[in-house]
């Protein structure tokens, strides 16, 4: 291959994360044989078909995406669990890069990657994000209500909420030009819950708390300041007021320290001395061990109710 051709491949290369296609290599000059050599010796890496990564190394998130963009062609858009993480929408742990097409589009056989085909992949739905197509914040919440369990669902909605308010409405419109789909039921519910929501969840942790409280046919209060006649004594993460009962979650970005720890123990004191019960949970008691949190919370629920009654 000749310096002319080397530094051609180079600049395209630099434009698109260090990848090519076969066939970008064949209009510069590439010949079929040069390229399998390369490949042949691992100093070029296939990373789906017909698409490869010049140089060494384990492939970046933005490698992966993209070689599958280049892979299933100009129609295709990353979405689903894909194109929430790039809007930065939580959801469960995955591996495969998602990506839509439209419905009558064929894809290069061997692509590693999740490919759903749609009839209803509208420009309206799609943008750029940087160099990556892929759906709306509001399209991809609704594609992912038919993957995720309720919980997720709502980790998924409120963190399109908490990027931007006045989503609700858009999503509220679309979910609404769609009576037929299969699979919306849980997110109108959801929906229909937010209308008289005064707060939103700050975090995937909080929003699988918020699930699991409203499990208990008691809904919590958000953010919930205790106080003391004239000032405040502590912002609670979820309280049932009447019976003075408090949840607080331990997300180590925030409780990480040990100053943290010192000072939500002193908080945890002050509730105290004012009759409060305050429980703690970690993103594994939430998460990884709910059933047996559930049933902690719902035991002392009826503690305190029943103290309360006394």
């Amino acid at each position: 291959m000749g310096r002319d051709h080397e530094e051609r491949l180079s600049r395209l290369a630099r434009g698109q994360f260090g990848l090519v296609t076969t066939r970008q290599c064949v209009l510069i000059g590439v010949s079929t044989k040069q390229i399998k050599k390369h490949v042949a010796t691992g100093a070029w890496v296939e990373l789906q078909p017909r698409v490869l990564k010049l140089g060494l190394g384990r492939p970046t998130l933005d490698e992966l995406d993209f070689a599958v963009l280049l892979a299933a062609g100009k129609a295709a858009v990353l979405s689903h669990f894909s194109a929430a993480r790039r809007w930065k929408i939580d959801v469960p742990r995955f591996n495969d890069v998602h990506v839509t097409i439209p419905a009558t589009q064929s894809v290069p056989r061997g692509m590693s990657a999740k490919i759903r085909r749609s009839r209803l992949l509208l420009p309206t739905d799609l943008t750029l994000l940087g160099p990556f197509r892929l759906t709306r914040p509001v399209r991809t919440v609704i594609d992912l209500a038919t993957e995720l369990d309720e919980r997720w669902l709502r980790v998924a909605t409120d963190g399109l909420f908490r990027r931007h308010r006045g989503n609700f409405e858009a999503l509220r419109l679309a979910v609404d030009a769609q009576p037929k789909r299969a699979g919306l039921r849980p997110l109108r519910e959801l929906l229909r819950e937010y209308t008289t929501a005064s707060e939103l969840p700050d975090s995937a942790l909080e929003s699988l708390a918020m699930e699991l409280g409203l499990f208990t046919g008691r809904r919590p209060i958000l953010h919930f300041v205790v106080s003391d006649p004239g000032r405040p004594v502590a912002e609670v993460d979820f309280a049932w007021p009447d019976i003075r009962l408090a949840i607080e979650l331990d997300g180590y970005a925030f409780h990480g320290s040990h100053a943290a720890f010192v000072h939500d123990r002193a908080r945890d004191r002050a509730l105290a001395a004012r009759g409060w019960t305050v429980l703690r949970f970690t993103w594994e008691d939430i998460h990884k061990y709910r059933d047996r949190t559930l049933s902690e919370v719902l035991r002392v629920l009826s503690l305190r109710s029943s103290a309360q009654a006394r």
